[in-house]
């Protein structure tokens, strides 16, 4: 069962972004399923959250390249999320290793943390960007 089911509205007309944003939603549907099927070990707590930390990293990364290349308005905006996010990702990996820490609350913060990025950052706030790139010819 996922927990994200793919739409074209998620789409933003931008080939790598998209894929990257389709991801996303594959690591969040991971990680929900081995939430439900009790799977959710420390082991697969780690790779997940390995693998969010790697994809905010590449794909803020990808974004802010686009954003020189096409001189986008609020790129510092933008920017200052995409640092304020790094390290709230940062964040849950050093609660994680923390030998006391409590992985069920920290699976919640986490999904927390990817409902945020996914609802408001992915579906809002990408958004704004997209007619600045278009013109710029980036798709």
């Amino acid at each position: 069962m996922a927990f994200i089911v793919w739409k074209d509205e998620y789409n933003l007309g931008i080939k790598k972004i998209d894929e990257q944003h389709r991801s996303l939603a594959d690591t969040m549907n991971e990680m929900f399923q081995m939430f439900l099927d009790k799977k959710m070990t420390d082991e697969n707590f780690k790779i997940i959250t390995q693998k969010l930390i790697e994809y905010v990293n590449v794909h803020f990364n990808t974004e802010q390249e686009y954003f020189l290349e096409s001189a986008y308005e609020k790129t510092q905006i933008h920017t200052s999320v995409h640092d304020q996010m790094r390290l709230r990702a940062e964040e849950l990996k050093v609660k994680y290793d923390q030998p006391n820490s409590n992985k069920e609350t920290l699976f919640f913060e986490l999904a927390e943390f990817l409902q945020a990025i996914w609802v408001w950052h992915i579906n809002s706030f990408d958004k704004e960007y997209v007619p600045c790139l278009h013109a710029h010819n980036i798709y």
